[in-house]
């Protein structure tokens, strides 16, 4: 099997991921974009998200209105994929791996980035944290070469 099947095999299912996203975006329950009124109406699926009307103000939305996702059509597996690996991979990386165009990783991975910078959201760690040394070599500048025979 090849690098990039295995990887492709490590993205989240789509319905799993999309449960992921829905717990963490709805942790106080669906309310209404405009008013924040938790009056609302469950209108069913359309495509991979769900959609809701709010009683009080009329408004419809979805599961990603008002989120960077909004109007995406990547699977929502991927974007989760692309945001656990924003750090480790660079973009052409990522491309090859899901095998999607340069471009389209790139377009996320900025929106990704935005939205944490907008936000001031900073990664924090809390509990007891270690750190391995790390040696790094500059070059052989100075560094005699050894004869070889």
């Amino acid at each position: 099997m090849s690098v990039k099947n295995s990887i492709r095999k490590m993205v989240i299912d789509e319905e799993e991921a999309l449960d992921i996203f829905r717990s963490i975006h709805w942790s106080y329950g669906v309310y209404c974009p405009v008013c924040n009124s938790f009056e609302i109406s469950n209108r069913g699926k359309r495509g991979r998200t769900r959609r809701y009307s709010c009683k009080d103000c009329g408004t419809f939305f979805n599961d990603f209105t008002g989120t960077p996702f909004e109007g995406s059509k990547v699977p929502f597996g991927q974007i989760l994929w692309i945001l656990t690996n924003i750090h480790n991979k660079s973009v052409k990386q990522m491309a090859e791996e899901l095998g999607l165009n340069r471009k389209t990783v790139a377009r996320y991975h900025k929106l990704i980035r935005e939205h944490l910078l907008k936000n001031n959201i900073e990664p924090s760690f809390d509990g007891e944290l270690e750190f391995d040394e790390m040696y790094v070599n500059a070059g052989n500048k100075g560094v005699k070469k050894k004869n070889s025979i």
